[in-house]
């Protein structure tokens, strides 16, 4: 169904194109296809539940993109997606994979307290601003590394 909704708000460029989206407490029991979406304003996701795969491959979100205290059950996929306006992921619960891979945050990318089965994969990933990811949460050693020069993490 979310593939459908998706289809239908697509630009004649071919991206689904959202104004302010609210999925405050939305369950989605399908696959939630956001691949290529361009959310213009802010997009609140806060409470929802992903019981399948979660994909943003390179989704743009121009406003503040707030996942606080969603569950993402299975494949959860930022690929490429890019944040203008502030990323919180306030006490969200990551249980299946999880790529960030490629992705870019200008503003705040907060994560604190975020239930983490795994280490997040933050591979090439940009930041321009202010993180909270703390080392333990970094997969690729690379990463770390240059998050850890770069003074992400504090001393």
């Amino acid at each position: 169904m979310t593939r459908g909704l998706i289809d239908a708000l697509r630009e004649p460029t071919g991206e689904p194109r959202f104004g302010a989206a609210s999925f405050e407490g939305a369950v989605f029991e399908a696959v939630a296809w956001f691949n290529d979406a361009r959310f213009t304003a802010d997009a609140r996701f806060d409470g929802a539940t992903f019981a399948r795969d979660a994909r943003f491959h390179n989704a743009a979100f121009t406003g503040d993109a707030c996942f606080d205290k969603a569950t993402f059950t299975e494949h959860t996929d930022f690929l490429g997606a890019s944040f203008t306006g502030d990323a919180r992921f306030h006490m969200t619960t990551f249980a299946g994979h999880i790529r960030f891979d490629g992705a870019t945050f200008a503003a705040k990318a907060l994560f604190e307290t975020a239930g983490l089965d795994d280490a997040l994969p933050i591979a090439d990933t940009v930041y321009a601003a202010h993180r909270d990811l703390r080392p333990e949460l970094v997969e690729d050693d690379r990463a770390r590394e240059i998050t850890a020069l770069n003074g992400l993490f504090g001393p």
